[in-house]
């Protein structure tokens, strides 16, 4: 578990609580004994606590919301249990993220090669939405089952599910040849329904994770 996941949790829980408390509470402006206060100034007051709170609510969601609690590789020999299957490459990875409710969102990205920085604040990571990759061969596509990387195709890069299994989103990437180097081939993305795109991934969690892999070695 990344060193943060608590932090993040607890902060998500506070917010949402002193929402839910404001929000239960602002009634009570308009019922207490108070003759010099007008209607519209109560009004005002309970609007700027709500506001105030859903505004600080909102700004905890967006700042953890790539934070990535855990991470591992997934098997090669997997098959996904989802629709339109795509092969597992050998360096799958599955994270692992909470909403804002804290409710679990894994996003299995099959190559990492679609992974590159990122200037979102608090992310390191994100899906890239240009990439350029050495274009396999024919042999490489028939030993990795890896046949939907060649122009002309379409492949799904990486899929984000909720806790139910249920596939939120997914980043496919059209192939075609790089006019400049036949032997390399250029991928444009394009994201249907709600991937996770950013992340946020800890140190310890890449050195934990290599460490896992050591062992089963």
């Amino acid at each position: 578990m990344g060193p943060l996941a608590n932090t993040f949790k607890n902060l998500k829980l506070f917010s949402l609580s002193s929402l839910g408390l404001i929000t239960s509470l602002s009634p009570v402006l308009f019922i207490i004994d108070a003759p010099g206060i007008p209607t519209s100034a109560r009004a005002a007051m309970a609007a700027t606590a709500m506001l105030t709170s859903g505004a600080s609510t909102a700004l905890v969601g967006w700042c953890g919301a790539p934070y990535v609690s855990s991470m591992r590789r997934l098997n090669p020999s997997s098959t996904s249990s989802t629709s339109n299957a795509t092969p597992y490459h050998d360096e799958a990875i599955e994270m692992t993220s909470k909403n804002l409710f804290l409710r679990d969102l894994r996003t299995q990205v099959y190559d990492p090669v679609v992974l590159g920085p990122t200037n979102r604040l608090f992310a390191t990571w994100e899906l890239q939405s240009h990439i350029v990759v050495p274009a396999p061969s024919t042999s490489s596509n028939a030993s990795t089952g890896a046949s939907l990387r060649a122009a002309g195709n379409k492949e799904v890069m990486a899929r984000t599910i909720d806790e139910k299994g249920v596939v939120r989103g997914e980043w496919s990437v059209q192939w075609e040849c790089d006019p400049n180097d036949d032997g390399m081939l250029v991928g444009t993305a394009t994201q249907s329904g709600k991937v996770l795109r950013h992340f946020n991934v800890h140190e310890e969690l890449l050195t934990s994770s290599q460490e896992a892999e050591t062992k089963k070695s």
